[in-house]
């Protein structure tokens, strides 16, 4: 097993462990915590749901985006949008997404190019 593997196992089952610990803690607040980047945590989280560890997740809030771009994985579809409430680019399944309400306003184009953010993602 890899340094690389082995630090993502640890980390597996550290997360797991503050899930279980904890009633409610915020990806950010793992992300800190591991020093690693939220991302890192989601792809995480998904990883010990789809080994069948059930985790819940609450949004607490609603989110206005401007959307970006569309991509698919094995499992998901995934929409990259600019997040207004955070003023970052961030990553939403559509199948978790409950509630939808399109807007007529409009966006100013952004300077977003998807290599470039799958490639800053590496």
């Amino acid at each position: 097993m890899s340094n690389n593997e082995n630090s993502r196992l640890s980390r597996l089952t550290a997360i797991l462990t503050h899930l279980q610990s904890k009633w409610l803690i915020t990806a950010p607040e793992l992300a800190q915590c591991f020093n690693v980047r939220v991302r890192t945590i989601y792809r995480d989280t998904r990883a010990l749901e789809q080994a069948g560890i059930p985790i819940f997740t609450e949004e607490n809030s609603s989110r206005d985006i401007e959307p970006l771009a569309l991509y698919n994985t094995i499992d998901n579809w995934i929409l990259i949008a600019l997040c207004c409430l955070r003023n970052a680019y961030r990553e939403f399944r559509l199948d978790r997404i409950g509630d939808l309400q399109i807007h007529n306003d409009t966006f100013k184009p952004h300077d977003f190019n998807l290599r470039d953010y799958f490639e800053a993602g590496k």
